[in-house]
């Protein structure tokens, strides 16, 4: 279950229109193998993002929500008025220009896999990437679930 990259996105459209986390929260078995993965301390800077507006009910059509969710794996939506507008995280690459706009920075924060809480850009943060699984922890989940089961090296005694 532990999978960056291929997750639920972190918010969806539900027929209503209404907005529904849809994260799931890890267990405690997974929990506790956050420590045996090889963590490294990172700064995300913001991303340049494909926006898309979705008019009253905030309805966008299913095929370019299918398509872009594979694609990138997680998108954010929010309420304007006279709809939504939707950001996807974007790369490079290419796009449907009459359906998308880029918007330059726009991606600002990434959320910590565990606890969900967002992550602003250029903020400390712990990234690990294993053959099948990416990781993003916040500072205060890798204090509490990596540090305390990871075995110090002896030469680094003052830690």
């Amino acid at each position: 279950m532990i999978r960056r990259g291929s997750k639920a996105p972190v918010r969806e459209l539900t027929a209503v229109g209404a907005l529904a986390a849809a994260h799931e929260h890890m267990t405690d078995e997974e929990l506790s193998t956050l420590a045996s993965f090889s963590w490294a301390r990172k700064r995300l800077p913001p991303r340049d993002a494909l926006s898309m507006f979705a008019p009253d009910p905030c309805e966008p059509d299913p095929v370019i929500m299918a398509e872009m969710q594979q694609r990138t794996g997680e998108c954010r939506v929010f309420q304007v008025q006279g709809g939504c507008r939707i950001l996807f995280p974007f790369d490079g690459g290419a796009y449907d220009a009459s359906q998308f706009a880029i918007e330059p920075k726009a991606w600002d924060h990434e959320r910590c896999d565990v606890c969900l809480e967002p992550i602003p850009a250029m903020t400390p943060c712990y990234w690990a990437d294993g053959r099948s699984s990416r990781l993003l922890i916040c500072t205060a989940c890798h204090q509490r679930y990596v540090k305390p089961k990871q075995r110090r090296r002896w030469w680094r005694f003052w830690e």
